[in-house]
């Protein structure tokens, strides 16, 4: 592999691995952003970012609460629950009605825990929300957009763990993984190779004209990340697409060979050296090496 191009794949796996930390922090988020837009020359401005906004909120929960906004499926069966058409709806405007509305719901303590997360979301989203609107009208036009848009920062790192996790345990060229992936009968499995398959095509390289001359950039399906409809100045960064592009770039530079899920952690690593580690830190080797010694002794 030409060093160039051996290079930049380590580039596009570290970020993969930082982007792929369970316990990344709100400022590191930040960063992911800023080093997509410089890896891809993206055209895009910052501020009022709303998937930004929702960091802070879901790194403040527990693990279980985190686990559930970033799984899809589970967003979905709690979708389901919430808007069942033969529930009563309470009045938003009423914090009691609400309280007792999701207490009712038949869901965990941690799903319920993660509709208040999206509930203050939404309100963030849109705050000039009537407040005598109903909880039924309010939420079924915004927690489908606070879900499949603003928490798409979280669902693809599910997703993109998924997808690597299935190539890394078939032990075959990535391409027929993905391949077998589509095609699969579990639906968790198509899911996750489909989403990135599908937003692998919404980016695409673009030129800009402009009165200092052309340059190159990239562009969306969807070309414009501004959603005016939700007030002036809000901007949602395309996490779907920006995320399927790394992981594809990565996986065609031969990433394959250069990645391991830790056998301590089991968190997402690059390597450097063909099939020369196993653990992503020496923190896990050791930790390894102790419990197997305990496990001896017992």
């Amino acid at each position: 592999m030409a060093n160039k191009e051996f290079q930049r794949m380590i580039v596009l796996g570290e970020w993969l691995e930082k982007y792929l930390n369970p316990d990344a922090r709100v400022w590191e988020y930040r960063e992911l952003l800023k080093d997509a837009i410089t890896l891809f020359n993206i055209d895009f401005n910052l501020q009022d970012e709303l998937s930004l906004k929702a960091v802070p909120l879901v790194c403040e929960q527990p693990s279980e609460v985190k686990d559930i906004l970033s799984n899809p499926h589970i967003m979905g069966s709690l979708w389901d629950e919430v808007f069942d058409d033969n529930r009563p709806k309470p009045d938003l405007k009423k914090r009691e009605e609400v309280e007792e509305f999701i207490s009712n719901l038949e869901i965990s303590k941690h799903q319920k825990a993660a509709l208040w997360v999206v509930l203050r979301l939404v309100l963030i989203v849109d705050q000039e929300v009537d407040a005598s609107a109903m909880l039924s009208i309010l939420l079924k036009t915004q927690f489908s957009f606070v879900q499949y848009e603003v928490l798409d920062i979280f669902s693809f790192k599910w997703i993109t763990n998924e997808v690597l996790k299935k190539i890394n345990q078939k032990k075959e060229l990535w391409s027929n993984t993905f391949k077998t992936g589509l095609d699969s009968k579990d639906s968790f499995t198509c899911f996750s190779f489909y989403e990135i398959y599908e937003n692998s095509h919404s980016i695409f390289e673009a030129i800009n004209i402009t009165e200092e001359g052309a340059y190159k950039t990239m562009t969306f399906d969807s070309p414009t990340c501004e959603y005016t409809s939700l007030g002036d100045g809000y901007s949602l960064f395309p996490w779907g697409p920006v995320v399927s592009k790394i992981l594809i770039d990565f996986l065609f530079l031969g990433g394959q060979d250069y990645y391991l899920f830790c056998e301590q952690c089991d968190r997402f690593a690059v390597i450097r050296r063909k099939g020369r580690k196993k653990f992503c830190s020496d923190l896990c080797r050791t930790t390894h090496g102790n419990e197997l010694k305990m496990n001896k002794i017992r």
